[in-house]
């Protein structure tokens, strides 16, 4: 399920998440469920294949989440996380960013990727700098899984992932279990993997993850909380030589969301060209106007423009209804 309209339910703010926090890989394996329920979903590229990216089942997600807080649906009163993320509105305010859903731009910034993956994530022999993705809140994190596909396929120097999203429990729901879904696809006999199943997550398969990510120099970190200079401080900082790519999709819905994105966004393309980084460079999908929320891709162009930044429209798509961008975002 891709989701398309967003609904929103404002909190007064008395209850929101912690301060930023950054998480190693180790620690975040060790929260893995026992057993995965996932589906594959099959995103339409330009030379008429697809991309193929295991993602796992919200049903799933939630089934764990009641079993942690045990208390029944009915009784979830709105005032907590688990309230809010088991709850019919996709966002509340201050409590939880919708990270558990698949949205269409994360989808068109998937196509993006893969359609031109020689200029976004070129391999050695085209391109030998190790490389940094930064996905700026990840949520599913379907742009961050196709280019970790790519990482654990073909050959690069080195390349780390910094995932970010607002909420530590997205993180351990559905990022790193999509994470490691699709480290198990790539590694798995392509005529056993099934497009729809459970998989039961042993021990031993945590450790191969671990292991087999250290043996091809995959870095992956983690971040939550809300946009700010704090955040960013956790954040690994580019190194020499490295190609920063910044990922982003549906982070500009809101006009309140805008500015404190965009520091984020900026600060990174700041500290890269600081560290003398080679092209770095951000990537972000959006509707063009999202109605009843107030967000949308001219607000973002001119308040980015306004800070040194430069943006070009590098794909279109959605015909029907509200069209949809890609953007490529670079300061001057």
């Amino acid at each position: 399920m891709v989701e398309q309209a967003v609904k929103v339910k404002v909190e007064d703010g008395s209850r929101s998440v912690d301060a930023p926090k950054a998480f190693k890989l180790q620690d975040m394996v060790r929260l893995l469920p026992s057993r995965l329920s996932y589906s594959t979903i099959g995103i339409p590229l330009v030379d008429g294949g697809a991309a193929c990216i295991p993602r796992r089942d919200l049903f799933d997600i939630r089934m764990q989440l009641m079993a942690e807080d045990p208390k029944p649906e009915s009784e979830q009163t709105g005032q907590g996380l688990v309230a809010s993320m088991l709850g019919n509105n996709d966002i509340q305010k201050q409590m939880y960013e919708g990270g558990l859903k698949s949205w269409e731009c994360s989808l068109d910034l998937v196509a993006c990727l893969e359609n031109d993956i020689d200029t976004f994530f070129p391999v050695m022999g085209k391109d030998d700098v190790r490389k940094q993705v930064y996905e700026i809140g990840c949520g599913t994190a379907l742009p961050s899984l196709c280019l970790f596909q790519h990482a654990l396929k073909d050959c690069y120097k080195a390349v780390s992932f910094t995932l970010l999203d607002y909420n530590f429990d997205v993180l351990r729901l559905v990022t790193l279990p999509n994470l490691f879904l699709n480290w198990i696809m790539v590694k798995s006999d392509p005529s056993e993997w099934l497009a729809e199943d459970e998989l039961e997550v042993t021990e031993d398969l945590k450790c191969s993850f671990l292991f087999d990510l250290a043996n091809n120099h995959i870095t992956l970190s983690f971040v939550c909380g809300r946009w700010s200079d704090e955040l960013f401080e956790l954040l690994p900082p580019p190194e020499p030589q490295n190609r920063p790519l910044i990922l982003a999709s549906e982070t500009i819905y809101s006009p309140e969301n805008i500015r404190p994105f965009i520091a984020v966004l900026r600060r990174l393309l700041q500290s890269s060209a600081k560290e003398h980084a080679t092209n770095a460079r951000a990537l972000i999908a959006a509707k063009k106007v999202y109605f009843g929320v107030g967000g949308g891709v001219a607000e973002f162009v001119r308040a980015f423009g306004a800070v040194g930044g430069f943006t070009r429209q590098v794909m279109e798509t959605g015909t029907e209804g509200v069209a949809r961008v890609v953007l490529e975002a670079v300061l001057l």
